[in-house]
């Protein structure tokens, strides 16, 4: 279960909203031969004016601001990315129930959401602006964490 501290920050930059949209925008058309090549993970992540280390396919990009480390994380297997998120102090992760970003959506109400089942990417422009889209909610979480107060 999300804090409430966090909750609250992911309502008020509406990240279910933002994220359903991110997925429904990513439907995987099965007459496609495109294949997500690490060549192209790579080159999309550098795009993103963030460093990410790669460890096992796990992209992880750490951003530290006023002593909170904020870990952005993209698990990619195949054509298959799971998102993640979380906040460390000093070296330990915060216990506020942040997580993969399919798992938080069972933290909001999301009734009248359709929401794609067939997940997948068509290009590497698709797969690029699904970053984008990532990395403008994390952004924008990682501002609101830092501009309010902070639990401890």
């Amino acid at each position: 279960m999300i804090r409430a501290f966090e909750k609250e920050i992911l309502n008020d930059i509406h990240f279910a909203e933002r994220f359903i949209n991110a997925i429904n925008a990513c439907v995987r058309d099965n007459n496609t031969s495109y294949k997500l090549l690490k060549k192209d993970v790579k080159g999309a992540l550098s795009k993103s004016g963030y460093y990410f280390e790669n460890v096992n396919n796990q992209y992880i990009s750490d951003i530290t601001d006023t002593g909170i480390t904020f870990r952005l994380m993209f698990d990619i297997k195949d054509d298959s990315v799971l998102t993640y998120i979380f906040v460390l102090k000093g070296e330990s992760f915060l216990n506020n129930g942040l997580s993969h970003f399919g798992f938080m959506l069972n933290s909001f109400d999301l009734t009248g959401y359709e929401i794609n089942q067939n997940f997948g990417f068509n290009s590497i422009k698709n797969f690029s602006e699904y970053i984008g889209r990532i990395i403008s909610i994390f952004e924008d979480f990682k501002k609101e964490f830092i501009n309010r107060e902070k639990p401890d």
